[in-house]
């Protein structure tokens, strides 16, 4: 499974540092979360509101999973 944030880079052809922009993160930052295999709460929280993707793809709630 792709990393929806990583995703919605390549799809919208952007660069890390151009990413990092558009949510207030170091570019360094948002490289790390594109190959996460989840990213943390409060960082999924930021990509929602800032660009519109679903929570629950950004951070999975495991409960659902079991």
């Amino acid at each position: 499974m792709k990393n929806a944030l990583e995703k919605y880079r390549t799809d919208n052809k952007l660069t890390f540092e151009a990413l990092g922009h558009l949510v207030d993160y170091p570019r360094g930052t948002v490289h790390k979360h594109c190959h996460a295999q989840i990213i943390p709460g409060d960082a999924a929280i930021r990509y929602h509101r800032k660009l519109g993707i679903p929570l629950d793809v950004l951070h999975p709630d495991p409960l659902k999973a079991a």
